[in-house]
């Protein structure tokens, strides 16, 4: 049996393109990415919470909100790494803190190099 293979029109191309944008439109809305988390915590913390998501660079949001919920102890190390130096994934990796609790489990890190 030989499988057939299908081609992909310039439309079909644009239709997936949208749907990706109109999905990353969609999590730029911060507060509806609270929303979504189902945080229950004090309205106070739910602002403070919101203004650092605002804050936080897109590709780290959900990761942020993951950490901040409580479902991911993972989530909370990346976040807390990512945002010590400055958002930068390979800083994570370079990081020069071996006194910092968290440094033996730093994410982005090449485990087999060592």
């Amino acid at each position: 049996m030989s499988k057939q293979l299908r081609l992909f029109t310039p439309e079909d191309c644009a239709r997936g393109r949208e749907a990706s944008q109109d999905s990353r439109r969609a999590l730029k809305n911060v507060n509806e990415m609270i929303a979504k988390a189902n945080l229950h915590r004090p309205e106070a913390e739910i602002a403070k919470i919101a203004k650092r998501l605002e804050d936080t660079p897109e590709t780290m949001r959900r990761t942020y909100l993951r950490a901040v919920s409580g479902r991911s102890m993972a989530a909370g190390i990346k976040a807390f790494c990512a945002e010590c130096v400055g958002w930068d994934r390979a800083e994570v990796a370079r990081c020069t803190a071996p006194a910092c609790p968290l440094y033996a489990y730093r994410p982005f890190v090449d485990r087999r190099k060592r």
